[in-house]
């Protein structure tokens, strides 16, 4: 995944990643497509950063329904659990050439 490097007045340095921020880590996105950042008032790019797509979005919310069903059929301590998570996911990209 690419970052870009920035920096503010009050923050100092920090890395900021150029993702799309899905299941709780920046991916690219399904088609890859990205679009540039420009800054208002010197109208010079800024960086480039991954376009989200209809279908990043059906990717987000399948995870996020099958994560809710785990939830629901799952007793809480498995809840958020690399297994459950892991088993979500597979069961939402399967059949699916999204990625």
């Amino acid at each position: 995944m690419t970052s870009l490097k920035l920096s503010t007045p009050h923050c100092g340095e920090y890395t900021q990643p150029t993702g799309l921020f899905i299941d709780n880590e920046f991916v690219k996105g399904v088609d890859g497509k990205e679009f540039e950042v420009i800054n208002p008032s010197t109208e010079k790019v800024i960086c480039s950063v991954h376009e989200a797509t209809e279908k990043d979005v059906d990717v987000a919310v399948c995870i996020s329904d099958e994560v809710l069903l785990c939830m629901t059929c799952s007793p809480p301590d498995m809840w958020y659990t690399g297994r459950c998570r892991k088993e979500s996911i597979r069961r939402c990209m399967e059949g699916r050439d999204w990625r």
